[in-house]
């Protein structure tokens, strides 16, 4: 078990950043490491910290949240949040979201603990919207959207790809989720592990 453990890195993910940022993080990392494994899983919010903390994973990809604690953030990018709404919306020739727009509107929430990032932009702002909070992924969320059922707010990372059905929009004011590494210590990272690091902070 021990040797296992030393021939794999283990690593959480959001799945956006899992699908749009890691496999070209793991090819180059397999480049230079052709005897280490990638153990790669994904999970909410909660779930990746959650994981750091309980020593299952080494390193975890995700968005900073005050659930960091005494763990160490190393930022990556910061993803722009966008206002999610249905294709017929009359945005009045604007090319940017007011915020204040969210008030009292259908809001639907999505879960997997996007909606601490979410949250915190409307509260900057004092906005309450009429939040529905949604235990359905984001796909199911731009599908609502689409449809009619309300409007969003969903990250420009997690919507690529997926902008066929609603308008994606820049929000005024800008507001950002910050994505970056989770771990417990770096110092404490086995070589391979801070090389991982290293190679996903440089591309």
């Amino acid at each position: 078990v021990k040797t296992q453990k030393e021939d794999t890195i283990r690593v959480a993910s959001y799945a956006s950043i899992a699908m749009h940022w890691l496999p070209e993080v793991i090819e180059q990392f397999h480049a230079q490491h052709h005897d280490v494994h990638v153990d790669l899983k994904m999970g909410s919010v909660e779930e990746v910290y959650r994981w750091i903390q309980e020593d299952k994973v080494d390193i975890a990809f995700a968005s900073r949240q005050e659930l960091l604690g005494p763990m160490e953030w190393t930022p990556l990018r910061d993803d722009p949040l966008m206002a999610i709404l249905p294709k017929d919306y009359d945005l009045r020739g604007a090319d940017t979201f007011d915020m204040r727009l969210f008030q009292d509107q259908e809001f639907l929430m999505p879960a997997l603990g996007f909606d601490l990032d979410i949250t915190r932009a409307l509260e900057r702002c004092n906005v309450a919207p009429i939040v529905q909070l949604m235990e359905v992924s984001d796909s199911v969320v731009i599908s609502m959207v689409s449809h009619g059922l309300g409007m969003s707010m969903l990250s420009e990372l997690v919507l690529k790809g997926r902008r066929d059905t609603v308008q994606a929009v820049p929000l005024s004011p800008a507001a950002v989720r910050e994505l970056g590494i989770v771990t417990r210590s770096k110092k404490d990272l086995r070589p391979a592990a801070r090389q991982f690091v290293a190679i996903a902070r440089e591309m």
